[in-house]
């Protein structure tokens, strides 16, 4: 029973029920956040305690502070070994959907990527270069095309049933236009109705 947890999620400013759950007659204590296979679960659904991951920043200050000797491919192997792990951990659960969340996981990369470009250019940083500019000329990508292909292999999974979910299956659907037909006038009726 140690490992069972309440967490609860209301919509709007009412008040909350006061429940109490139990299991075989032992009390399930109720928390506002708790971490679940290291992921951050707070009761307002949000996923920030993910996206401010303080692991990532540590091992970035980290990164930064012992790597002033380094050669650019060097930190970005171990930027992608010690942050980048961190920063895609699970984030098929947590992918922020607003745009504000998005751009506070990317300014962590952002940050290297500038460090890395002090380093290659003897202390110099142009400022007019942007940051689309500076992840494809050290062959990155951004973080959300990362989140996004890795949505992507899930749902693939998922359809291969690599990953077992009846319940997710049953929640894609497809929509598939009609078939066009071969003949002359299905085209010319087709183009003549455009």
């Amino acid at each position: 029973m140690k490992l069972c947890k309440e967490i609860k999620s209301e919509r709007g400013q009412t008040k909350s029920i006061a429940t109490e759950y139990s299991i075989k007659g032992e009390n399930l204590h109720s928390y506002e956040k708790f971490k679940d296979l290291g992921v951050v679960l707070r009761s307002d659904l949000s996923f920030i305690d993910q996206i401010q991951s303080t692991k990532a920043n540590r091992n970035m200050g980290v990164l930064m502070r012992h790597s002033k000797f380094f050669c650019a491919d060097t930190i970005k192997m171990l930027y992608l070994t010690l942050v980048m792990s961190v920063l895609g951990f699970a984030n098929v659960v947590w992918a922020p959907s607003g745009k504000g969340d998005s751009k506070l996981l990317e300014r962590t990369q952002k940050r290297l990527l500038r460090y890395i470009c002090i380093i290659d250019n003897f202390g110099y940083h142009e400022q007019n270069i942007t940051y689309v500019q500076l992840y494809m000329g050290y062959e990155l990508t951004s973080l959300k095309v990362r989140r996004d292909s890795v949505i992507i292999l899930f749902l693939r999974d998922i359809l291969n049933s690599k990953v077992e979910s009846v319940s997710l299956l049953e929640k894609i659907s497809f929509h598939i236009p009609p078939r066009i037909g071969r003949k002359r006038n299905d085209l010319l009726s087709l183009v003549l109705s455009n």
